[in-house]
């Protein structure tokens, strides 16, 4: 798999927000309700994720979104994707 070490976030816009919520603190299982889908979905949209990124685990991918800025704090230990917090500055 290629890995995306230009900075370019090869995620799609689920899977950048279900690893937000992941990054933030959040299991799948409770980023899946947050997103109103099944929890099997979000296992499923994450892995997808990890494929496109070249990453083995969640937690790599969400530490890879969060050193390529694909993933911004908000403060109070919590991430959101990057192109929302861009889109309200």
């Amino acid at each position: 798999m290629t890995t995306h070490a230009n900075g370019s976030n090869p995620l799609n816009q689920r899977q950048t927000e279900l690893l937000a919520f992941v990054a933030s603190g959040l299991t799948i299982g409770e980023a899946a309700a947050r997103c109103h889908i099944a929890e099997q979905s979000a296992y499923n949209t994450l892995s997808v994720g990890r494929g496109k990124a070249g990453a083995t685990t969640v937690t790599q991918l969400a530490v890879m979104a969060i050193t390529h800025g694909w993933l911004k704090p908000t403060g109070q230990e919590q991430y959101a994707p990057a192109d929302q917090l861009q889109a309200v500055s």
